[in-house]
């Protein structure tokens, strides 16, 4: 974790590059008043048991009544880039492992029940987030506007997901000018916007309004003040070329997503440090997951597994010492659904190894074998946009 919060007030984390961290890059606990601007947060969240994410608003701290005259977290002029989790959570205390990747959050705001307060989630630019990049819970007052978001529309299992709410809470919220292109995903994944247990119709155009969306993705609800440009549309200018600028040929609105300005200062920070944004084609691979776990477990603590093909649930029997210790006799991996449909389409025992025999675990790499990009830089993908066509 680069940055923890705790206990304080009036912070801000400015002009800070943030990379290569396991759990938060600017975690929030007991702090307001906290103000996180024009950082490039990157690689965040890969191999976090227990939720990693760039920035998130940790737990239910009770204040009482903020002063309006600050935002009590304000999230403004940050690029987020390759922010998930990529491993399965685990709190040993819990006897079970939902074999989902739902962590890995750009930005969340965990749940409070303060009523005076407010928000801010600004010109953000997030690209090739793996899971969510704006995970609202809920909070009165919250203002998310002019982000851009750029994910993978190959990705799967999870489909990275663009602005999302969770069960509601959320009056005075105000979504717009946000530009978000993710794919079709699967089930309720690869929404690009999925506001509807927090906002209505009612709240357009005042609260919800002159947002777009493209790539495939769902608009959850069907809510108005969201223009879908469909699966083939083109929200941005020339993202192969970073440049995310608006796309006037599209007619999308130049007001809509980050400032020029802003785009221009990010590229220029991108430049300097010599990071790559180009996309990352990583892919998940449940079965290798839940193979690498079966098959390198400590015997002595889970010497026996039991498949469950209905539940889609592996029972692994925990030891005496484990039992003493940890206070449960079996731990249950709850197999994530695309893979125990597979499990099931081929009539397969994942205790048996791979569904195709001739696959195997992967070797980890050497400790000492340098880290290899699988997206490699390209020059021309860190020069800042010129497209005259699409200045605002």
């Amino acid at each position: 974790m680069a940055v923890n919060v705790d206990a304080s007030t009036h912070i801000t984390v400015i002009n800070c590059v943030m990379r290569d961290l396991t759990q938060k890059a600017v975690n929030v606990q007991a702090g307001r008043y906290i103000t996180v601007r024009n950082n490039v947060i990157y690689n965040i969240g890969h191999n976090s048991l227990t939720g990693g994410h760039g920035v998130m608003r940790q737990w239910d701290s009770k204040f009482g009544d903020d002063d309006l005259n600050y935002y009590r977290l304000e999230v403004s002029g940050n690029l987020f880039y390759n922010v998930g989790q990529r491993i399965y959570s685990w709190i040993k205390t819990k006897p079970f492992i939902t074999m989902d990747l739902d962590e890995g959050k750009s930005i969340l705001l965990d749940e409070t029940d303060d009523t005076v307060l407010k928000m801010r989630f600004s010109q953000n630019l997030f690209l090739y987030g793996g899971v969510t990049e704006i995970r609202l819970k809920q909070h009165p007052n919250v203002e998310v506007s002019q982000n851009s978001i750029y994910l993978s529309t190959t990705r799967k299992y999870p489909s990275p997901q663009g602005i999302t709410c969770k069960d509601g809470g959320m009056p005075g919220l105000e979504v717009w000018g946000n530009l978000v292109h993710s794919g079709p995903g699967e089930g309720a994944k690869g929404n690009s916007f999925d506001l509807n247990t927090c906002m209505s119709a009612s709240d357009y155009p005042t609260r919800l309004h002159s947002n777009w969306m493209a790539g495939g993705g769902a608009n959850r609800g069907d809510l108005p003040g969201i223009t879908d440009l469909g699966a083939d549309g083109q929200l941005f200018s020339d993202p192969q070329l970073s440049n995310f600028t608006p796309n006037a040929a599209s007619g999308v609105s130049s007001a809509a997503g980050v400032p020029r300005a802003e785009l221009d200062r990010m590229l220029s920070m991108i430049s300097e440090y010599g990071l790559d944004i180009s996309e990352d084609v990583w892919q998940n691979d449940h079965e290798n997951l839940i193979q690498l776990i079966l098959q390198n477990r400590p015997l002595a603590d889970f010497p026996q597994a039991t498949y469950d093909s209905v539940s889609g649930t592996i029972d692994l029997q925990t030891s005496t010492r484990w039992q003493s210790t940890y206070g449960y006799s079996t731990l249950a991996l709850r197999l994530e659904a695309h893979y125990h449909s597979q499990l099931v389409a081929a009539g397969h025992n994942p205790l048996n190894g791979y569904i195709n025999s001739s696959k195997t675990v992967p070797s980890p790499p050497s400790p000492a074998s340098p880290a290899v990009s699988t997206s490699p830089a390209s020059p021309t993908a860190l020069s800042p946009p010129t497209s005259p066509t699409a200045s605002p």
